[in-house]
């Protein structure tokens, strides 16, 4: 089932047909949601820092992480023009179930390195919460995935060049924007926690 009018970048015709595969690559294989919201908030600072705050490894590893995202973006995008590919059991929590701050709801089972609450979704407002592809559909309302796809080039080079964020891009809502990228690696997270329930 091929999707050409999506203008895929990094997705093979495989990983469309299962973005959840490609979710799943994202926090088992590279990330944790914890260590990717931080260097989610590592690459922001430096992007509207005076200076760029990363060395040679640091941009390396920021531009693998870019790439990353861009096929978790892509993988969230499949989601939301076809939500047939999203799992039943994930589509959303009741909102009246009992507990719905339980940690089972937004952490994975067995985790170690981390405390419970620093997996909680802090960007997601309670009805993306209880259901994630809320916020998934808010950030492609904002702005289209090639649009996406472009502001992430524009933010790696002003978190890696010495120039001001204004110079690097023409985002109307760079607060808008930045807080969509946390809604959706928050909601990419809930959908991959409870596929597995």
């Amino acid at each position: 089932m091929p999707y050409p009018e999506y203008g895929f970048c990094y997705l093979q015709l495989q990983e469309i047909a299962q973005p959840m595969a490609v979710i799943d690559d994202f926090f088992v294989i590279e990330n944790t949601l914890p260590k990717a919201v931080t260097l989610l908030h590592r690459w922001l600072r430096s992007a509207f820092a005076q200076k760029s705050r990363l060395n040679r490894a640091d941009v390396l590893h920021l531009l693998y992480f870019q790439e990353q995202v861009v096929k978790l973006l892509e993988a969230a995008y499949v989601l939301y023009k076809n939500p047939a590919h999203a799992p039943e059991q994930f589509s959303a929590i009741a909102p009246a179930a009992n507990n719905l701050l339980h940690p089972r709801h937004f952490c994975p089972p067995g985790v170690t390195g981390h405390e419970a609450w620093d997996y909680f979704p802090r960007h997601l407002s309670r009805a993306e919460y209880l259901q994630p592809l809320l916020a998934i559909e808010k950030c492609f309302a904002h702005a289209s995935l090639p649009r996406w796809r472009q502001w992430l080039v524009e933010l790696f080079h002003a978190a890696t060049e010495h120039r001001a964020m204004a110079t690097c891009t023409e985002e109307p809502d760079l607060y808008l924007s930045c807080r969509c990228l946390f809604k959706l690696i928050e909601a990419c997270h809930l959908c991959w926690l409870r596929a597995g329930e």
